[in-house]
């Protein structure tokens, strides 16, 4: 029994052996965070974008193909794979509410080997975007509910009596 256990880890020692050393290609897919540039770049143009949340919280799957031994360096890394949308490149249409930003996504360097990108869950990235406006608006009181036994209340009045609200036209 004994020469039965020492022939299988000798036959699994071998097989990582030869299956390092011949260094296959193969294909996994990342998970990745979407990364915004230029978010400044739609207040320069008096607009804002109302979905900034979502898009923060937006994830890329990418697929890439390369040897087995760099993908495997690949997921270890802290530097990986970047999935970025520049808002400066972005095809505004105003009508329709939004702008579609083309997604970059760039593998690390390596030496010796080859790694590349075969897939990417977004190609673009719609943002919503609305005209930012500021509008004065007069302040209101309103009286819920009456004065107390032996009070009375008198005109309130507001102060300050107007106040300046901005920001995406569809919610000023």
């Amino acid at each position: 029994i004994g020469w039965k256990i020492l022939s299988v880890l000798l036959a699994l020692g071998l097989w990582f052996v030869v299956i390092n050393i011949e260094n296959p290609v193969e294909t996994r897919k990342y998970t990745v965070q979407l990364n915004i540039e230029n978010k400044e770049y739609f207040s320069g143009k008096n607009l804002v974008v109302s979905n900034m949340d979502i898009m923060e919280a937006t994830r890329v799957v990418v697929g890439v193909k390369g040897e087995r031994l760099s993908l495997d360096s690949l997921s270890a890394s802290r530097t990986g794979i970047t999935a970025t949308a520049d808002l400066t490149n972005a095809e505004i249409n105003i009508d329709g509410g939004y702008a579609d930003v083309t997604i970059d996504v760039v593998l690390p360097p390596y030496k010796g080997s080859t790694v590349e990108l075969i897939s990417t869950s977004i190609q673009k990235a719609r943002f919503d975007v609305e005209p930012y406006i500021r509008e004065k608006m007069p302040v209101s009181i309103s009286i819920s509910g009456g004065a107390a036994e032996g009070f009375i209340i008198d005109s309130p009045v507001a102060s300050p009596a107007e106040v300046t609200v901005s920001g995406a036209k569809s919610a000023v």
